[in-house]
């Protein structure tokens, strides 16, 4: 029973291949096509296609106090504490950020903490002088009493013998002289007390006027709008955007910036490799990638000439900025733009698809349809898509996309067209 179900299977298999074989049999043979183009002409652009970004060609920067910005205040890193949402319309005087309070704090404690110091220093030097000088005071009133009494034993030694008279002017004259040296002890004494009491009360001055600064520091660490405008973050040394926890100190003292909205560039990179196609004043087509239906137009602004390494990659770029000449109220800074770059731009020129252009060393050449050729050409400039023709060929011309393996039996024809390129070539390096 099992040998019988295998052998009708069996059969069941051999007559569907038999079938399908028949099929397949029964079809038409599939022919090959060669696929053709023709020679156009009009006008032809060369273009470098780069990403951008939107940003404002004058803009009001939002910066740190210009207390810390002078370095008046020794605060070197400050955080960003608070900061309101990127794209926020704010007025005159609106919030936009707050800066860490913490270290203009502990400058103020310090602050007022010298200032009880200073105020309990001028309490007993007060309390000094008054003690001292009132002892200096007494001492100057036994020395006048003392002067006296010896003034006194003189006038009545008159009736004793000339050494007795002679010893009493002595003890006279000593008197007289300490008096006068503590008199001059006491005006020193006063000065100096005098110059100890003015410098605390300055020491006092300057910390009540430091205390006072710190405090307005300490305020103007909520950040205000210095005008209108739409609030757009500035960018840390590593191109981020600062956020809440971001540092900034005076040699970066933006926080943000209120950007002119009617005047807009695109920021852009340019490979090193088509950098040196770049120059100012060329037409420039943006695109903004948030609305695919806008074209706006602009020309080159300016072309860095310092290259940079670009993030995550090892290849160099140069800044180039793009000022569009058209405004929209829809557009935004940091928007992403695509920036067509028109390096060339040619009128009613012969050009062909890239693809249908061969090359062998510094011979180009085509096939043209209905010659088993190879047809040199004189090649110009070309874009992505398209090379311009200056020789051998003309409008409506029909060319083939051949396989390689085709190519080998052709023979070269319009010779004189590549002669004439390598002649001019030698001509120019010559003049050079």
């Amino acid at each position: 029973m099992r040998t019988k179900r295998i052998l009708i299977l069996t059969g069941l298999l051999l007559a569907a291949t038999i079938a399908i074989l028949k099929i397949l049999s029964s079809g038409k043979e599939v022919s090959v096509s060669v696929l053709e183009t023709r020679v156009m002409k009009g006008n032809f652009e060369n273009k470098v296609v780069v990403s951008g970004e939107l940003m404002s060609e004058n803009s009001v920067a939002i910066t740190i106090p210009r207390e810390i910005l002078s370095g008046k205040v020794r605060v070197f890193d400050i955080k960003i504490t608070d900061l309101v949402e990127e794209g926020t319309l704010v007025d005159s005087g609106d919030f936009v950020a707050s800066l860490d309070h913490s270290a203009i704090m502990e400058r103020i404690t310090e602050a007022e903490t010298q200032l009880l110091e200073h105020y309990d220093n001028l309490a007993n030097a007060k309390m000094d002088t008054n003690l001292n000088l009132s002892s200096a005071r007494n001492n100057l009133l036994t020395d006048a009493d003392e002067v006296e009494e010896k003034r006194i034993i003189l006038e009545q030694s008159i009736y004793e013998s000339p050494a007795v008279q002679r010893q009493a002017q002595m003890d006279l004259e000593r008197a007289i002289r300490r008096k006068e040296q503590n008199l001059r002890g006491y005006d020193l004494s006063v000065r100096q007390a005098e110059q100890r009491i003015a410098q605390l009360q300055g020491y006092i001055k300057r910390t009540k006027a430091e205390i006072e600064e710190f405090t307005q520091i300490f305020e103007s660490l909520n950040i205000k709008a210095p005008k209108k405008g739409m609030v757009i973050y500035a960018r840390d040394r590593f191109g981020s955007k600062l956020v809440v926890g971001s540092m900034v100190n005076r040699w970066r003292p933006t926080i943000a910036e209120l950007p002119d909205l009617s005047s807009l560039v695109s920021k852009t990179y340019v490979n090193e490799v088509d950098i040196s196609r770049i120059k100012t004043g060329q037409e420039v087509t943006v695109g903004i990638d948030a609305f695919p239906e806008k074209q706006l137009s602009g020309e080159v602004l300016s072309v860095s000439n310092i290259g940079q390494t670009a993030p995550d990659k090892n290849t160099k770029v140069f800044e180039v900025i793009i000022r569009l000449n058209e405004s929209d109220p829809l557009l935004r800074p940091a928007m992403t733009t695509s920036n067509a770059i028109i390096t060339d731009s040619l009128t009613n020129v012969l050009y062909v698809p890239i693809d249908a252009v061969r090359a062998n060393d510094s011979l180009f050449y085509v096939f043209p349809a209905g010659n088993d050729v190879k047809q040199i050409v004189w090649p110009g400039i070309e874009n992505e898509n398209y090379m311009v023709i200056k020789q051998g060929l003309s409008e409506g011309d029909k060319l083939l996309y051949l396989p390689r393996e085709k190519e080998a039996t052709m023979p070269f024809e319009g010779t004189e067209i590549y002669k004439a390129m390598v002649a001019e070539q030698d001509s120019t390096q010559t003049s050079l």
